[in-house]
């Protein structure tokens, strides 16, 4: 059967990746493993899951997975993961699909559980993202489930089969989503596609008892439950005071569109003013989409189409919002989704050598330059240099795992400034970066960081030691343009979470 039969409209190239199989008609069920796209509206992998259950005539059940295995797993993702499993959790208990929260505690956990399944399923719609840990493991469970899989993209506005040009500079990447902006404009997923659901339709005996033997309950769910205190992670990384899941997600999106939107470009690079969204982590974690947040843009600016600009220049307000509004939209539109573009065409998106040729020429040739200043690992982490404006953001990343958006720029300059090598300087952004930050490990993330390096940038003149072309930044020039005082007073000394199981 085929799936244009079916009454939902689904953009071919969200299909990212698919094993070709044919949907098992006489099977129990469609099932959709949520892996990246933690949410239950604006999701296109959801809306292809939810159109072969229509076309099937199946029950939909949603298998949300989560791996301690993973690089970099904490108890403080841990904790934020919990919180929209619950939510889901309470959401889905009397249907329209059946709902199964998984945590992968040790190897192999996954694929045995969907080699359980898989007698069961007519077909399988998962998430596809682009960093390697989760390709990785949609391989792993395609090799073990012996019927299609689909990998549907959702990651934002641009889908990632869009172009295969690899944008050196966000300045050509604006311009292209400019020129395709009504294109993908026009691809909008449902805000609620679980309503084309028809009513919970009951599960053969068997499959609940694979479901119930591997599901995690309610209780469960509480980061506080004795079955957490078990799990041993590479990193002891605290949880902190942010609650996961759409719904704070949400009210977190109404606060910043209500009181922050219309200062945030004035406003954004001070931390004293706290006039960031704050959104970051509910991007990354999937519990927010680009389009929602956009959708509420467009509701509180009160924006029609006729506002955007004829000729697709790359440069910022082509929409014709309001000034606020135009700079937090390049933030979502333009460096979040550039990121999406390159970890989805490049292989080594995280290692030194995808820098651009002349930012690697030019780090290299510096490498041996004398330092000011040079810090072990250990030393940076534990906020122990002689910098207390770095120091602060160190310890704002550690204890809150948020870091200000210009403080982590200034982070990072620091760090290549105070390691030995430009290739030290990378490794130690990307571990302490992805260990404590609740966005990371993200496209977005590794364009932040590798921008520091001179990705996304050009060569600068005059040559520096040690930075050679790349831009460079200083604390001292932060501290005479930003307001930092309540910022310095918060994040002078290290902080123990407030979060108490």
């Amino acid at each position: 059967m085929s799936l244009e039969t079916s009454s939902l409209f689904f953009p071919q190239r969200r299909l990212v990746w698919t094993n070709d199989e044919t949907p098992r008609a006489d099977a129990a069920c469609v099932l959709y493993w949520m892996t990246a796209f933690r949410r239950l509206g604006w999701n296109f992998a959801l809306e292809r899951a939810v159109a072969w259950a229509e076309t099937l005539g199946k029950p939909l059940v949603i298998v949300e997975t989560w791996s301690t295995l993973f690089p970099w797993s904490s108890l403080r993702q841990l904790h934020f993961l919990l919180g929209g499993m619950k939510e889901k959790a309470e959401q889905l208990r009397r249907g329209p699909g059946t709902y199964h929260p998984f945590v992968e505690t040790g190897k192999g956990q996954v694929v045995e559980l969907f080699r359980r399944l898989s007698p069961f399923v007519a077909c399988v719609v998962t998430d596809f993202y682009p960093l390697r840990p989760w390709r990785k493991q949609l391989m792993e469970v395609a090799r073990t489930v012996e019927r299609r899989i689909e990998a549907v993209d959702s990651n934002g506005l641009v889908p990632l089969l869009a172009s295969s040009q690899i944008f050196a500079r966000a300045f050509d990447f604006r311009r292209f989503w400019q020129r395709n902006f009504w294109d993908f404009y026009g691809e909008q997923p449902l805000a609620s596609p679980l309503a084309k659901l028809k009513a919970s339709q009951s599960l053969p005996a068997a499959l609940r008892k694979v479901l119930d033997e591997h599901r995690l309950n309610i209780e469960e769910l509480s980061p506080g439950h004795p079955r957490w205190k078990s799990v041993r992670f590479d990193c002891d990384v605290r949880p902190v005071d942010i609650p996961g899941g759409t719904g704070a997600a949400r009210e977190r999106l109404d606060r910043f569109v209500l009181s922050q939107l219309p200062t945030y470009a004035d406003h954004r690079n001070h931390p004293d003013l706290r006039a960031t969204s704050g959104l970051s982590p509910y991007l990354h974690w999937g519990f927010l989409s680009p389009q929602e947040i956009f959708a509420a843009l467009v509701q509180a600016e009160g924006w029609t189409p006729e506002r955007c600009r004829r000729k697709a220049d790359g440069s910022v307000g082509f929409l014709g919002m309001g000034r606020g509004a135009e700079v937090f939209l390049d933030q979502l539109l333009t460096w979040r989704e550039i990121g999406f573009n390159f970890t989805m065409l490049v292989d080594n998106y995280d290692r030194f050598e995808s820098l651009p040729r002349w930012a690697q020429e030019t780090l290299r040739q510096h490498n041996s330059d004398q330092r000011p200043y040079v810090y072990s690992r250990a030393e940076l982490e534990a906020a122990k240099t002689h910098d207390p404006l770095w120091n602060a953001a160190q310890n704002e990343l550690c204890t809150t795992g948020l870091v200000h958006n210009y403080m982590r720029m200034l982070w990072g300059k620091k760090i290549l400034e105070w390691t030995k090598t430009a290739e030290e300087a990378l490794e130690i952004m990307i571990d302490l970066n992805n260990k404590y930050a609740l966005d990371a490990e993200d496209p977005n993330s590794y364009s932040g960081i590798f921008w520091i390096l001179g990705r996304y940038d050009r060569p600068w003149g005059p040559e520096r030691p040690i930075f050679g072309k790349i831009r460079y930044m200083s604390t001292d020039a932060a501290a005479r343009k930003l307001r930092l005082k309540n910022y310095l007073g918060l994040y002078a000394s290290r902080q123990k979470s407030l979060w108490t199981p």
